[in-house]
């Protein structure tokens, strides 16, 4: 079994830094984050990154997309 590595990561440690507050945060009185932008800003990245990072510290992560319309 290959363990996840997370994709590279350009200017974005604060706002990885900021989720994982968030994340620790959730886990002790629960919240809500929504991340959102223009379309290929690294939105994906990020999150991947950050589930990757949850993973190794022993959390679990769920993800899903949502269905195809057309």
């Amino acid at each position: 079994m290959s363990k996840e590595v997370a994709p590279p990561l350009v200017e974005r440690e604060g706002l990885l830094r900021a989720l994982r507050d968030r994340l620790q945060a959730a886990t002790q009185q629960g919240h809500v984050t929504l991340l959102g932008g223009e379309a290929g800003i690294g939105k994906t990245s990020v999150l991947r990154a950050l589930a990757v990072q949850h993973s190794a510290d022993g959390g679990t992560v769920w993800s899903g997309e949502p269905p195809q319309s057309g």
